[in-house]
């Protein structure tokens, strides 16, 4: 990269997988902030190992939140400075360790592909090209990785996201669709997927590093699978999606 972006991390009870990706992707980065809550003393205490700040919040779970990924994102922002080129990258996402030589663009939202390794605490190899392309022929820049300039002139105002979200899925999305196809560029490198994809949009349901489970993982799934049935997606928009979950 031309630049090193400043990094963002929403990290809510995944501090085992926090513990691999932040020392592996922590060189791409010019700095990193962690938004985690108050009790999350482990998620805490990872980032400070490596040399990331740290913002808590309550926010998460404001009154009819399941999971509000977006509002602790949009607080985060506001600490961290929104300035200069800024790259929102999911816990369980890694980096290849080397980059191949690109540019950032101004006015353009950047991405990667990703591929997935379904068994999130396996070894990590060196050579990726086995583990399948997630949706290969999506034009969507999802927020597992995304970077931009701050003074990108397709953010016209403030909040970046749409905050009322009930769970940590689809604003992304809605994010993204701020540029033109025109101004999204598809990086020339894949990202690596620690574990199933869109299993903890509603908190985490996925296993420990140890093989337990979060004591509320199936109230979780219940409630990300109720969601689904109930409202699809992506079929309609992120108000109405709101206002449904919290009927139910």
């Amino acid at each position: 990269m031309n630049q090193k972006p400043r990094a963002l991390i929403i990290c809510v009870d995944f501090s085992d997988l926090l513990a691999i990706t932040l020392p592996y992707n922590r060189h791409h980065f010019e700095e990193v902030l962690v938004v985690t809550t108050p009790a999350d003393e482990r998620s805490q205490d990872v980032a400070r190992t490596w040399d990331a700040d740290v913002y808590r919040t309550e926010s998460f779970y404001d009154p009819g939140a399941i999971f509000n990924k977006w509002e602790p994102l949009e607080e985060g922002l506001d600490v961290m400075g929104r300035e200069g080129w800024i790259c929102l990258v999911d816990v369980d996402i890694l980096w290849p360790k080397v980059l191949p030589t690109f540019d950032l663009k101004p006015n353009h939202l950047h991405g990667p592909r990703r591929r997935v390794m379904a068994n999130a605490f396996a070894t990590i190899p060196n050579d990726w090209s086995n583990f399948p392309l997630y949706l290969p022929n999506s034009r969507l820049i999802a927020g597992y990785s995304q970077i931009f300039h701050a003074d990108d002139s397709h953010l016209t105002g403030l909040p970046w996201h749409e905050t009322n979200w009930v769970h940590a899925a689809g604003a992304d999305s809605y994010f993204q669709r701020q540029w033109p196809r025109s101004n999204r560029i598809r990086l020339p490198f894949d990202t690596l997927h620690l574990g199933k994809v869109g299993v903890n949009w509603c908190g985490r349901t996925s296993p420990y590093a140890d093989g337990s489970f979060p004591k509320r993982a199936k109230q979780r799934m219940s409630k990300l699978l109720g969601m689904v049935k109930r409202i699809g997606y992506p079929r309609r928009g992120p108000h109405e999606r709101y206002r449904q979950c919290q009927q139910h």
